[in-house]
């Protein structure tokens, strides 16, 4: 977890916290409404900086196990056998 989701994080557990108190409060729901926005953005932002990561290191390699295991894991939706499986492949690498 980055700092600005650590911050956000503790923001709304903080909210929450108050709010457990004045559960009628509308600026405090709201406020907690916009920090769920802003995390989830937040999140996003994260996994999308992380796939640019995985994608930038297997650049050019497709054929390391490592890049193998990730596109078997990741992009492949649990072929129902092997043959299936290959045939994904193999389109992915002609690509």
């Amino acid at each position: 977890m980055d700092s600005g989701l650590a911050h956000f994080v503790e923001a709304k557990k903080s909210i929450q916290k108050w709010l457990h108190g004045q559960k009628n409060n509308r600026n405090r729901r709201r406020k907690l409404a916009e920090l769920n926005k802003h995390i989830e953005t937040h999140c996003i932002q994260l996994c999308h900086q992380e796939w640019d990561e995985v994608c930038d290191t297997i650049d050019g390699n497709i054929n390391t196990s490592k890049t193998q295991k990730i596109l078997k894991q990741d992009l492949l939706d649990s072929p129902a056998t092997k043959m299936t499986a290959k045939m994904e492949m193999t389109k992915i690498r002609h690509r």
